[in-house]
């Protein structure tokens, strides 16, 4: 059964394996990408890595990848303890997984001598596994306890704590009942025992039961001094060769011991064939799942590593670029690193736009990569528009993702579909016109939920700007109006001037002034205003109610 388990689990990996290859060409970021052919994309991609590896820039590729991926020295100088968790879990489960799941391929061809039942490797077995279960408990700690990973975390992201947990966990457990299993022993005697002689397997059983903390059925005499020394001579003749004390695996041979009061009932019910099964199955799932989650950055992650390293060719190849950005989605483990650091992050806690948060932003920009768009597209403009490209995110992403590319490609891309960024919008009409268009919108406002709607408080308050003199001190010491000028197009109404229509109580025409939405809120006006006036804090007020407006125009009569 396990065989025929390992043969469907390995055909749905390789099947999951070219399905998400084919993916990254057949996925369109933007539109650039679109108007490439498949196959050339296809082409590109393979022959770029090629290309890449038989080039001198194969030693920045690798340089990259040792120094970026597998010691991830970034993490390590920014976030210690979340350094620990991805090492923990990635070295600890590769190294099980190339010096035990595939021993027969790959340790035995590095040790002459390999046994799995041997020292040094019981121990290491143990030591890797305890490694992956310390960066687990980590994890689960981050996700359960800290307020951003809490918030993004996933059913899925605990699937994989639990896929992983529980194969390491069932290891440790299958090894423990292994070593005080009688069945075990008798299986051991039919394939390695050279004699025949009763007595001889008797006294084997003596020193094993002594020595081994195998449990039998029928009582062992183990403190016969001469039957110990006749089962030693056995044990070193026939089983020393691939079987050191079990003492070694300080974690199963400690399990062993707390099942060993029970261990006639363990051997009578073949709990050690029982949890094989469970062990073998989980492992399997795991390989067939490994394509089609997100287990698939072991693979999609190297490769973004390398694409990153070619940064010449992709600044020139528009279809390298599309292609390393394809892979870079898949790259990602959802591990929130990107959103603790997010420098608007503060933002997503008080609107609740989840679009906001980069963990959150590139699933749905994948989403939209992959021909379905997210039901809340507006919200991922939205949290597009709210990033200050601080590229914060790519300097702490473990998967060495270029995320600010990502960000400005799906802008384009989402500009494409008529998602404009507010401050792109404001211009396509004069203050007067939106002035005209936000008054003849009135009765839409009534079809929202108001709940949803901002109110004004210091640009509906007169005693905000009675006291401006119109002075032009805001005007004079305002970095917008000197650039706009300085290059020949100058802004449509100053900051006096906006100012004013508020006093005169044209609030309408105020929210569609350029100046609104260029203001920098550097607050040199606010600084400097001699009746402290808060002039950039009316300004950031009335770009929300714009923005609102906005909003409702698109959204209002659907």
């Amino acid at each position: 059964m396990l065989k025929y388990s390992f043969y469907i689990s390995f055909v749905v990996f390789i099947f999951g394996l070219f399905y998400r290859m084919i993916q990254w060409v057949r996925f369109d970021l933007d539109t650039i990408s679109a108007k490439q052919s498949k196959a050339k994309r296809f082409i590109s991609l393979w022959e770029s890595m090629w290309n890449h590896l038989i080039s001198a820039q194969v030693l920045i590729m690798i340089k990259t990848f040792v120094w970026e991926g597998l010691l991830q020295v970034r993490i390590l100088q920014s976030r210690p303890l979340q350094w620990i968790m991805h090492m923990s879990i990635f070295w600890g489960f590769i190294l099980l997984l190339l010096f035990h799941a595939l021993d027969d391929q790959i340790s035995v061809w590095i040790f002459s001598d390999y046994a799995s039942t041997l020292n040094p490797f019981l121990f290491l077995r143990n030591l890797f596994g305890l490694f992956v279960l310390i960066g687990i408990f980590i994890a689960a700690y981050r996700r359960r306890n800290h307020l951003i990973s809490k918030r993004i975390s996933k059913k899925m992201d605990y699937a994989v704590l639990w896929l992983i947990g529980g194969i390491i966990i069932t290891g440790f457990l299958l090894e423990a009942v292994q070593i005080i299993s009688e069945n075990q022993f008798n299986s051991m005697l039919t394939d390695y025992m050279i004699s025949e002689d009763e007595n001889e397997i008797s006294a084997l059983q003596a020193y094993w039961a002594k020595n081994y903390s195998v449990h039998f059925a029928q009582p062992v005499e183990i403190s016969d001094i001469k039957a110990l020394e006749l089962g030693e001579s056995v044990h070193i003749d026939s089983c020393a060769s691939c079987h050191s004390l079990p003492h070694y695996a300080f974690i199963s041979y400690n399990l062993s011991q707390v099942f060993l009061p029970i261990a006639s009932v363990l051997n009578t019910l073949q709990i050690d064939s029982i949890l094989l099964v469970i062990h073998y199955m989980l492992c399997f799932v795991g390989l067939a799942w490994l394509p089609f989650g997100k287990m698939f950055h072991m693979i999609s992650t190297p490769l973004n590593y390398f694409a990153n390293a070619s940064t010449l060719e992709q600044s020139k190849n528009s279809i390298a670029t599309a292609n390393r950005n394809i892979i870079a989605l898949d790259a990602c483990t959802h591990c929130g690193a990107c959103s603790e650091v997010c420098s608007v992050e503060p933002i997503n806690r008080i609107i609740g736009n989840d679009y906001i948060l980069p963990s959150e932003k590139i699933q749905a920009v994948r989403s939209m990569a992959g021909g379905a768009h997210p039901v809340a597209l507006e919200n991922l403009s939205k949290g597009n528009d709210v990033c200050t490209s601080c590229n914060r995110c790519t300097q702490n992403c473990p998967s060495g993702i270029q995320l600010l590319d990502i960000w400005q490609s799906s802008k384009n891309e989402l500009r494409t579909k008529g998602l404009n960024p507010p401050e792109k919008t404001i211009h396509q009409h004069t203050a007067y016109e939106w002035s005209e268009l936000w008054n003849s919108q009135e009765k839409a406002t009534k079809k929202i939920d108001k709940t949803q709607i901002i109110h004004s408080f210091i640009s509906d308050d007169p005693e905000t700007y009675e006291a401006c003199v119109q002075c032009s001190v805001c005007t004079q010491v305002c970095p917008v109006v000197s650039a706009s000028s300085s290059i020949g197009s100058p802004i449509d109404l100053t900051p006096q001037q906006v100012m004013n229509l508020l006093r005169i109580g044209l609030k309408d025409k105020a929210l569609g002034t350029q100046m609104v939405w260029m203001c920098s809120t550097c607050y040199m006006c606010q600084e400097n205003c001699p009746q402290h006036i808060p002039i950039a804090d009316v300004f950031y007020e009335l770009r929300n109610l714009a923005h609102q407006h906005i909003f409702f125009k698109k959204t209002g009569d659907k």
